[in-house]
């Protein structure tokens, strides 16, 4: 097969697996035409995917001005197969900023495709999603998440204003431990005690506990002491006591809390075309 054939054949591909993605067709297993061509994909030498994304460049705005499946699709073809690419980045860049796109979601899902492949998200981009802030307000911090990496005081700021903002709930927060984790790093008590101090004390204590399982700082024993005096909670110190998950909860936690917006795109970012 000639060079052509086969970037000819790949796209073909390509266009079969997103559209039958988008339209919601599976086998009687679950598996989608998308599924397939990822794992076929993945199983190819770096040759290959040099060919993918050559392939993959000019369907970018055939899919942008689709739907937010086919949006969907592209994020997840490029961040399962870990590819990395300038220009690819630029084009999904250049989408994002040409028009509106087919919705806020698949605006979402562009963002995270281009931060996938190597794109660099400044704080002037993510405040200009104004709209993705209003309307799915958990999404827009998921990406804040990766261009305040390295602030995580600010990070944790955004969080507290959703909280009281009523744009974001306990489970949103909940869901995010995880990254919380790798991303405050050794501020991430002092940053969980900020979050903590915006949500009711019910919460608080719900959100403690499970906090306590990733990382054992005692915020739970931080919460009682913070009861037993007068002083403002955001200034409480740290209390020794430990509490068990199990004793308290009565039940066994969960490993990990899924979210469709807290994904591997979501590590650490590479350098590559700002946006």
């Amino acid at each position: 097969m000639t060079n052509d054939e086969q970037e000819t054949a790949l796209t073909q591909q390509i266009r079969r697996a997103v559209d039958e993605y988008a339209t919601g067709q599976a086998d009687r297993y679950g598996f989608t035409a998308l599924d397939i061509a990822i794992a076929q994909l993945n199983a190819e030498n770096a040759a290959s995917k040099r060919v993918l994304v050559k392939v993959l460049i000019p369907l970018i705005d055939e899919f942008w001005n689709g739907t937010e499946q086919q949006c969907e699709a592209v994020r997840d073809i490029v961040s399962h197969l870990n590819l990395s690419s300038a220009e690819l980045a630029a084009r999904l860049l250049h989408a994002l900023d040409s028009t509106p796109g087919p919705s806020l979601r698949g605006r979402f899902y562009f963002w995270t495709a281009f931060l996938a492949v190597g794109g660099e998200l400044s704080p002037r981009s993510l405040e200009s999603e104004k709209e993705l802030r209003q309307e799915l307000p958990s999404l827009w911090l998921d990406l804040a998440t990766h261009v305040y990496v390295s602030a995580p005081e600010r990070l944790a700021a955004l969080y507290v204003d959703a909280i009281k903002c009523h744009r974001i709930n306990l489970v949103d927060v909940r869901r995010r431990l995880p990254l919380f984790v790798r991303v405050f790093g050794r501020s991430f008590p002092a940053r969980m005690k900020d979050i903590l101090a915006a949500l009711s004390p019910g919460e608080r204590m719900e959100l403690a506990v499970v906090a306590d399982r990733y990382q054992p700082y005692d915020l739970t024993g931080w919460l009682k002491a913070a009861q037993t005096d007068q002083t403002p909670f955001h200034k409480k110190a740290p209390y020794a006591a430990f509490v068990d998950f199990e004793e308290y909860m009565g039940v066994q936690p969960q490993s990990r809390f899924k979210s469709e917006g807290v994904g591997e795109f979501l590590s650490l970012p590479r350098t590559g075309t700002n946006g």
